[in-house]
């Protein structure tokens, strides 16, 4: 039986929602798609007029071959794209989003165990982070891995690259990188800003904005409120994981307004280094 949305708030006292903080970290990827730009434009505007706060895009830039090709499918220039980029960093934060391939070509296959292709990925990752700086479009350090592909030679990549934010890692088990299953067997729980190495700390993924049903959001946002219960540590901070090209700005904005009406609170990049990180984290293999 469905729950309706305004049943949702007495599952939990709203003390318990007073200790959960969230930030949208959108993985961006199809800008170049004129109805998936407009809607990701009004979801940045709504949300920082509800919460006062800009969610974080991480994007793929031009030196992905993922994103090269489809832009020369659609007749769409690195300097239009660009464009784009740029319109939306006047309501949101930009960092990278990154995707990786074998090759130059499409057939090349993905990345999805990186282990055998380290020094592919880390000069993909130094040629994507060029890119957004030398147009100046990276406005935070920050970093969102696709795929959830996270480990310690991506980790010294974006430590070269003076990346000080990660937002790869994730507790759903679908979703775990090498990187996020180390940090939780060093007891560095969801919930918390965590030290991933000396110059890199990250925060947990929650999925569940990129849903078009508003129960359904909410729903997600309810675990993370009983995760933040039952940690029972003071503030509880997470992520919102959606995409660009599956984002339904009406229900993401509705659920957030039924989170912040219920106490729940909003962080943005910038607040990041005023907050409580974890102990010293455990020694990844280079």
């Amino acid at each position: 039986m469905k729950v309706g949305l305004m049943n949702l708030g007495s599952l939990l006292p709203r003390r318990v929602y007073a200790g959960l903080s969230i930030m949208p970290a959108l993985h961006v990827e199809r800008l170049h798609i004129a109805n998936v730009f407009a809607e990701l434009e009004q979801f940045c505007c709504q949300y920082q007029e509800l919460t006062g706060k800009k969610a974080l895009l991480t994007v793929i830039t031009p030196r992905s071959p993922l994103l090269s090709r489809a832009l020369a499918d659609c007749g769409v220039s690195q300097d239009q794209y660009a464009g784009y980029i740029r319109q939306l960093a006047s309501r949101a934060d930009i960092g990278l989003h990154g995707h990786y391939l074998r090759g130059s070509e499409m057939g090349s296959g993905p990345c999805h165990c990186y282990w055998a292709d380290r020094s592919t990925v880390q000069q993909q990752l130094k040629d994507e982070f060029r890119w957004l700086s030398d147009r100046n479009l990276l406005t935070v350090p920050a970093y969102a891995g696709g795929w959830w592909y996270l480990d310690g030679a991506v980790v010294s990549a974006l430590e070269e690259a003076g990346i000080k934010y990660d937002f790869t890692m994730s507790a759903r088990p679908y979703s775990q990188s090498t990187f996020a299953r180390r940090m939780m067997r060093a007891n560095n729980r969801p919930g918390q800003v965590t030290r991933m190495s000396e110059k890199l700390t990250g925060l947990w993924a929650l999925q569940g904005l990129e849903s078009a049903s508003v129960s359904n959001s909410a729903w997600r946002f309810i675990a993370a409120a009983q995760t933040a219960a039952l940690a029972k540590n003071g503030r509880t901070l997470f992520t919102l994981y959606g995409h660009d090209w599956d984002l339904n700005c009406r229900a993401a904005i509705a659920s957030l307004s039924w989170c912040r009406d219920r106490g729940i609170r909003f962080f943005e990049c910038a607040d990041l280094p005023g907050l409580a990180v974890s102990e010293k984290p455990p020694i990844e293999p280079k």
